[in-house]
């Protein structure tokens, strides 16, 4: 787990946290490090952030103990690295399913990012 408190106070919960699911635990350590040195430049750095990144390896991640989620917090998937549109809206318990089928899906070149943000904004068109 790489963290990196700016500006924050010591005890404080993270702004911001994010979880990589590695599917190979022999890559943890590498995403560690790239994650660490992202989130030592600006913006992250530069606004006094309190950033968390955790890089959970498949043994960790993969078992029915791993609850990323409640029942009722709702979730939004967006696919192919786009962050400006979701394309589904899951509740806790769909997300923590969908996790657990898709886990060895290795058809997708990126990954789906599941975050608790949803946006929906589509370049060139007016809100």
């Amino acid at each position: 787990m790489c963290q990196r408190s700016v500006g924050a106070q010591n005890g404080h919960k993270p702004a911001v946290q994010i979880r990589i699911l590695s599917r190979q635990a022999a890559a943890v350590s590498r995403i560690e490090k790239a994650a660490a040195a992202v989130i030592a430049v600006p913006p992250l750095s530069k606004f006094g952030l309190n950033v968390m990144v955790e890089v959970l390896p498949p043994k960790t991640w993969q078992t029915g103990a791993f609850r990323p989620a409640r029942g009722r917090e709702q979730w939004y998937q967006y696919n192919a690295g786009s962050f400006n549109y979701h394309a589904t809206r899951l509740r806790g318990d769909d997300f923590i399913q969908l996790l657990r089928e898709n886990a060895f899906d290795k058809k997708a070149r990126v990954p789906p990012i599941f975050s608790k943000i949803g946006v929906r904004i589509r370049p060139g068109i007016p809100d």
